[in-house]
């Protein structure tokens, strides 16, 4: 009797551990099932980390040869800049001292430089003796900056080597020395004297 109540034990705790290893079996299983799934989820994101790391690559590079291109661009439009308006400049500075030779020594323009700085043209201008650049449009007379106007016209004239410039009335608003000035100059002046012609309001 003892014995088969001793076989009766071994056999509960036989199916008690055969119960529990089926059951860690299944646990197994579910984990083995959600570790496939991982696997094939990580699978995936590399795949796309991969894609993202070629289209950041492409987006890095693409900023690079942009900035690099940018560069250029602006270095060239400075160059072309300076080339085209370095020699204007300086012709601008030639009519307009002509034009306003008997002006006040401290008034007297020792030169002028077309400023793009901020992606706007402007005129400014340095008087002799002085290194301090002054915006022409807000500090010249309106006499002034009717010779400047007229100076900027003749030197882009003269650059281009215009065949011939027709004037009406250029010297309005301007005094009398400075007219005198601006005939002496039409009469005396190279290109002047070959291309233009003008008509005076007395």
């Amino acid at each position: 009797m003892r014995k088969f109540q001793n076989l009766i034990g071994k056999k509960r705790a036989v199916e008690s551990i055969k119960t529990n290893w089926e059951n860690a079996q299944t646990k197994l299983d579910t984990v083995n099932l959600a570790l496939g799934t991982y696997m094939t989820d990580l699978g995936e994101l590399n795949t796309e980390k991969v894609v993202e790391d070629t289209y950041n690559s492409f987006i890095d590079s693409l900023v690079t040869a942009y900035t690099s291109f940018y560069t250029q661009l602006q270095t060239f439009k400075d160059t072309e800049f300076q080339t085209r308006f370095g020699k204007l400049e300086s012709e601008i500075a030639g009519f307009y001292r002509q034009i306003n030779k008997h002006d006040a020594e401290h008034d007297a323009v020792s030169l002028f430089k077309i400023n793009n700085s901020d992606s706007d043209y402007k005129i400014e201008f340095q008087v002799k003796g002085s290194t301090v650049l002054e915006d022409a449009s807000i500090k010249f007379s309106e006499g002034h900056l009717r010779s400047l106007g007229l100076s900027i016209l003749l030197a882009n004239a003269k650059i281009n080597n215009l065949p011939f410039i027709i004037f009406d009335d250029v010297v309005n608003a301007i005094d009398s020395d400075h007219r005198a000035n601006i005939i002496e100059m039409m009469v005396n002046d190279s290109y002047l004297k070959k291309y233009a012609a003008s008509g005076f309001h007395s």
